[in-house]
């Protein structure tokens, strides 16, 4: 008696990433009054008290919760839903990258980002690029697989809102649970750059147009980013004594994973992907070239963006751009301050820095480093407003675990950009120059490894 075998199960799909190019955007003035934008990176919903408290401030209850802090503090004016619809707000929330790194969790936060934001922009971080086999079936077998399955993600409009998550990565949660939002507003998720047209703050017609121009900008690390000199042999000796090398100890080794065509690439050969004494750059000008399209677009180039055509009135045009990475090294503090004072090898991209002074914002916003700070560099604003994990809530990211997502743009009354949000390291460097000399470790750092 033969026996029929079961069909193969049929092969994961093929994922390719397609660059974005500019989308433009009416916000119009029957619905709207403002448009208003909220900033914070790094949420890494992965714990379960960062998911419950994200998904709290994307609710909306009777009471009228509010999604940051205190009236009368830089930036953080009450803001509730039920306010903003009352105000007739367009809501914009940015997140500068690592959302999560489990699909599942990705999805509960951009399923409650759609619930309370017109708008949410998001940029890839090494988190969200951190490959498993959750998704094998989808065809996720290597980052840049996970960068186009977010792209693709956000671009689906009917992911499903009930979407809990696991909050995997811490399992203690608390015991209230957030209310869902009462007005489902079911907003969209962009992964490119947006020209947004501002609702009118005026009935006349001959007075010139507002625009807000959204630029997220993907980027990767590469240990040549770091210039400044390295502690001594020495203290780095007594730091490290008896415990693995850095690139044991950095998770992005282990779960980040390249494609022949990102890491061969054709000038300099094959990237050393795994260390940080390597001086190729190939991973981060792969993702600076999927950048370029946009940027060469005459509605974005800083040359061109305000012109417009002859005969009509000059545009004016807000610029944020946003990365995960760092442009500058000057917005991450010296390594004698630094936990991990190797830490610069893994944090910024010399390709990025090169696209964010060309396009010139009013305003970048960053992550990566869990690390606030908020300063002018260059002609440039930078900004990091970071969640970070739950330890680092009790330390130096504990005021925005309070205060939740910061107000950076309110066009209402004719405004524009946010004054400056006060940070630790931002008032340090207004009082103090950078010494990159100095090989004196802070008493913190002292402090943390005697404990280790």
């Amino acid at each position: 008696m033969s026996t029929i075998s079961p069909a193969p199960a049929p092969p994961p799909p093929s994922l390719t990433f397609n660059p974005h190019t500019l989308t433009e955007l009416v916000v119009p003035s029957k619905d709207f009054d403002s448009v208003r934008v909220h900033a914070i990176s790094d949420i890494h919903v992965d714990y379960r008290k960062n998911l419950e408290l994200f998904k709290r401030w994307c609710s909306s209850s009777s009471s009228g919760s509010c999604i940051s802090g205190t009236a009368g503090d830089a930036g953080f004016a009450p803001t509730s839903l039920h306010q903003e619809k009352e105000e007739r707000v367009f809501s914009i929330l940015i997140i500068p990258g690592d959302i999560a790194s489990s699909p599942s969790n990705v999805r509960a936060a951009l399923a409650a980002a759609r619930r309370r934001f017109h708008a949410t922009f998001i940029v890839a971080g090494n988190h969200d690029l951190w490959v498993s086999s959750a998704l094998a079936e989808e065809g996720v077998v290597d980052s840049i697989d996970k960068l186009t399955w977010l792209h693709q993600l956000a671009a689906t409009e009917a992911e499903d809102d009930s979407e809990d998550g696991d909050g995997d990565e811490e399992k203690k949660s608390s015991s209230s649970s957030s209310s869902s939002s009462c007005i489902n507003r079911r907003g969209k998720i962009y992964t490119g750059p947006v020209l947004l047209q501002l609702p009118r703050s005026s009935p006349d017609p001959s007075l010139p147009l507002s625009f807000l121009l959204l630029v997220p900008l993907l980027s990767w690390y590469h240990p040549s980013w770091d210039t400044e000199p390295d502690l001594p042999t020495e203290v780095l000796a007594e730091l490290y004594d008896g415990r693995p090398a850095f690139e044991q100890r950095w998770a992005d080794f282990r779960f980040c994973k390249w494609p022949e065509e990102v890491v061969e690439r054709k000038e300099g050969g094959r990237q050393e992907w795994g260390s940080i004494t390597t001086k190729d750059k190939g991973i981060a000008e792969w993702f600076a070239e999927q950048n370029e399209g946009f940027l060469k677009d005459t509605r974005v180039r800083l040359e061109t963006r305000e012109g417009g055509n002859e005969g009509r009135a000059k545009k004016k045009v807000v610029v944020i751009s946003f990365s995960h990475f760092l442009p500058r090294e000057e917005l991450c503090p010296e390594k004698r301050f630094l936990i991990e004072p190797l830490l610069p090898k893994v944090i910024g991209s010399q390709p990025l820095r090169e696209q964010v002074e060309r396009l010139k914002p009013d305003l970048h916003l960053f992550g990566h480093t869990h690390i606030p700070v908020d300063m002018e560099v260059g002609g440039i604003r930078y900004l990091q407003w970071p969640l970070g994990s739950v330890g680092e809530q009790g330390r130096q990211t504990g005021e925005m675990s309070v205060k939740g997502p910061v107000v950076v743009f309110d066009s209402k009354g004719g405004g524009g950009v946010q004054g400056e949000v006060p940070t630790r390291w931002g008032a340090h460097y207004k009082e103090e120059g950078r010494d990159v000399l100095n090989t004196e470790l802070a008493p913190w750092v002292k402090m943390y490894w005697s404990q280790r």
